[in-house]
């Protein structure tokens, strides 16, 4: 009978939890994009977890402008953002993970759509590699939907050209104060050359890898947010 209780409370403090009002405070990320052709402004949020045992919850939601912020309201869209390939198109990533390593490195496509905004779903399996690449740079500007970064150098990673654009979508400014901080970009990679090491200790190459590539690049010269203009389908750190 005490057991039959304290499983029906803790149902009650979950269903509660689910109906929280969610203040800026219990965000652990918080990041705007704003997609002003069609009016929307795409929120990137992760929320602290109220118990010991549980994680972060991370949401993509989308708002008409004009709707007010929650964490608990908006569409939710289920995903990693990838990138804008056209105006109302927008390249979604997931990943099933039903197994440790993925089977393959095929992408099964599908197709959403909520209001003017089109989804293009690439459906993979696990995540098995990531990694990250870092870069300085003098200056950037918005420019045919397209980010456009100059005087680049190499910290760690491969060798980059001077100056080189990055398509719009999962690309996110970070600031403090108002000064730009860095710039991140994530990208998807595939390829058969995935070497995993089996619990014997031996080695097992030519296996599928899906990897997510994250690319930093640090301002040399200090530049203001407030100073750029028409930022649009960029993410701004807002925390």
């Amino acid at each position: 009978m005490k057991l039959r209780i304290l499983f029906f409370l803790f149902i009650i403090i979950i269903a509660g939890c689910g109906r929280k009002t969610i203040e800026k405070k219990d965000l652990c990320q918080f990041e705007l994009q704003r997609v002003k052709k069609y009016n929307y402004k795409i929120y990137r949020i992760c929320i602290n977890s109220d118990f010991a045992f549980t994680e972060e919850i991370f949401k993509t939601l989308i708002f008409k402008n004009g709707e007010k912020f929650d964490a608990n309201g908006g569409y939710e869209l289920n995903g990693n953002i990838g990138e804008w390939i056209s105006e109302d198109t927008l390249t979604i990533y997931r990943f099933d993970n039903k197994f440790e390593q993925p089977q393959d490195t095929i992408a099964k496509i599908s197709f959403e759509k909520y209001g003017n905004l089109n989804f293009k779903i690439f459906n993979y399996g696990a995540i098995n590699s990531s990694s990250l690449n870092e870069y300085t740079f003098e200056s950037f500007e918005l420019r045919n939907n397209k980010l456009h970064l100059h005087g680049i150098k190499r910290i760690a990673g491969p060798e980059m050209d001077t100056n080189i654009f990055l398509n719009l979508g999962n690309l996110k400014i970070q600031t403090k104060s108002d000064t730009i901080t860095k710039l991140s970009y994530d990208r998807i990679e595939t390829s058969m050359d995935f070497t995993y090491h089996n619990p014997d200790g031996s080695f097992t190459d030519n296996l599928p890898e899906i990897k997510i590539l994250t690319t930093d690049f640090y301002p040399k010269k200090k530049t203001k947010l407030s100073s750029k203009n028409n930022l649009d389908r960029i993410f701004i750190d807002i925390k």
